[in-house]
């Protein structure tokens, strides 16, 4: 009596890495996919059929970021910071769970585009209110800017040296002038900021 030994090897697994970007603001899709230029045995790799992808166990992605391992789907959070974030996935056999490769996955979380227009109003020496709104002509991500309530999207102050009597509130974005204030030609600025991006800004004049 003899006997045959007979070694089935787990498929060699090639994977490629992805790369995807998402507006801050919004967040959103980076990657449909990563499992789509991934190979096991030399077949494309298919989640559900011979494939699995999650997360890397030893490095958890942020909580901005999340891996569907249904589809491969990679998705960002609305407002999470811009930045560059190099993220890991794992993709199994499943044939063979433990045979397992790990891939990069990189993440561009891109800063929102600023519009901030010029503006101008004209007031008695009674005072009033000069511009109803700054930002009303202003637009992040060519939408709406809010400045105020539970969720906004943008900072407002004023910049450079504005004089005594004439104010912005930065909530409302409301330019009023006190009665009383000097007769003249103001010019003036302010500073709107992406509330998700402190760091990206546009100026706009405030002519009073």
């Amino acid at each position: 009596q003899s006997s045959v030994t007979v070694t089935v090897k787990p498929s060699p697994l090639t994977t490629a890495p992805d790369a995807g970007t998402v507006p801050s603001a919004t967040g959103g899709e980076a990657v449909s996919n990563v499992a789509a230029n991934d190979q096991i045995g030399g077949n494309p790799a298919v989640i559900g059929s011979n494939a699995t992808v999650g997360e890397d166990p030893a490095n958890p992605w942020p909580g901005q970021f999340h891996l569907d391992p249904a589809t491969g789907k990679v998705t960002v959070d609305p407002g999470t910071p811009a930045g560059t974030y190099p993220l890991t996935y794992q993709l199994c056999e499943t044939l063979n769970p433990s045979n397992c490769t790990l891939e990069t996955v990189t993440v561009t979380v891109s800063t929102g585009t600023i519009s901030a227009q010029p503006d101008a109003g004209t007031v008695p020496s009674t005072g009033g209110v000069a511009i109803p709104n700054v930002v009303g002509n202003d637009q992040i991500n060519g939408g709406v800017v809010n400045v105020a309530g539970p969720t906004p999207n943008a900072t407002l102050k004023p910049t450079g040296a504005w004089p005594p009597g004439i104010t912005l509130n930065t909530t409302t974005g409301e330019v009023v002038v006190a009665a009383g204030t000097p007769a003249g030609t103001y010019p003036l600025t302010y500073q709107l900021c992406e509330v998700a991006n402190p760091s990206n800004c546009a100026t706009a004049a405030v002519t009073v």
